[in-house]
């Protein structure tokens, strides 16, 4: 690889990992009443592109399923982003010529401190709660 893909393959790295960062800060600086409306608008739409009877229930029916469902939805857009952070920050550091393990295990810390942190962020976001449990 030449010495300007080296370079590029640096900054998007970077640049992927602060935006992912972004995103997660800006989903935590969401009022709780926000978040959960938005939640159970992505668990509605995934119910009705999943179930073909799912928009022909009752308005009751609708939201006892988006209600039974939205904590698994939430979790696992957790376990996604943070994911997807973990990935990036190992690439990242890959990048600057870390060895793989290395990065692995840097990846890891950046990802886990981060979760720490936003958790912390959480306690002065209007309806939010920072839970050690969400890290």
């Amino acid at each position: 690889m030449n010495k300007y893909l080296k370079i590029v393959w640096r900054v998007v790295s970077v640049l992927l990992v602060a935006f992912v960062m972004w995103q997660i800060f800006s989903f935590s600086h969401q009022k709780a009443s926000v978040s959960l409306e938005q939640s159970g608008g992505v668990t509605e739409s995934i119910m009705g592109a999943v179930s073909d009877t799912f928009d022909e229930l009752p308005q009751k029916d609708k939201e006892t399923v988006i209600d039974q469902l939205q904590q698994l939805i939430r979790k696992s857009a957790h376990l996604i982003i943070y994911f997807a952070l973990g990935f990036l920050s190992c690439n990242m550091f890959y990048s600057f010529k870390i060895r793989m393990i290395k990065s692995g295990i840097l990846g890891l810390i950046l990802s886990v401190g981060y979760a720490i942190s936003d958790e912390i962020h959480q306690l002065f976001v209007p309806g939010r709660a920072g839970q050690i449990r969400d890290v």
